[in-house]
């Protein structure tokens, strides 16, 4: 199956995408599988972030990809927070705490509250 006809599947208009991910206008006939693990990490995300459904959760959304693709996801969940719940699990701490409004830390049964990285020295998540 080809990238664009997801894009149909889903009613997703391929032409934001790819004003969003200019390399991504070469590969509308291009089939999924034929794509990079990255490059398919990044349409996928987008078709969560920009359907319709008023919540949305994405696990990892920042793992394995290029600081510059992480900046433009980053200001994709910003376009999209006012429109949609939007969950988030992540290790990059770093790129999480950008984005979030509210970080929540699971650590030996308890949920803490985590307003800066000092918080997360403090439970053990991560060193100085």
């Amino acid at each position: 199956m080809t990238l664009g006809r997801i894009f149909e599947y889903f009613a997703m208009d391929y032409g934001e995408f790819v004003e969003e991910f200019p390399k991504f206008g070469q590969y509308r006939d291009t089939p999924v599988n034929a794509l990079s693990s990255g490059e398919v990490r990044i349409a996928e995300i987008w078709l969560v972030l920009c359907s319709p459904a008023p919540f949305c959760i994405l696990d990892e959304p920042f793992s394995f990809l290029a600081p510059v693709v992480v900046e433009r996801i980053q200001a994709l969940i910003r376009r999209q927070k006012p429109l949609k719940g939007i969950i988030l699990s992540d290790h990059n701490y770093n790129a999480l705490l950008e984005v979030a409004d509210e970080v929540l830390l699971l650590s030996d049964g308890y949920v803490h509250l985590v307003r800066d990285r000092s918080d997360l020295v403090r439970y053990g998540y991560c060193r100085q």
